[in-house]
């Protein structure tokens, strides 16, 4: 899990595009919360760029689905 990725960098946005988290490192954990207080239950996107240890850039995205 991430032995192939030198660095990355990921973004979650709502469904109308307004950031939400963003963190820099393959620990940052995103905890389903904006400004201390929890999102509601949907679906939101996720961005992530990096390098790989081969030097390429790479662009991952995707959805996540919140329900509690």
């Amino acid at each position: 899990k991430g032995i192939l990725i030198e660095s990355a960098k990921w973004r979650v946005f709502s469904r109308w595009g307004m950031l939400l988290y963003e963190g820099n490192s393959l620990q940052d954990r995103w905890d389903g919360t904006f400004r201390g207080d929890n999102v509601k239950d949907g679906v939101y996107v996720y961005v992530v760029e990096g390098v790989g240890k081969n030097g390429q850039n790479f662009v991952i995205k995707g959805t996540v689905t919140i329900i509690r």
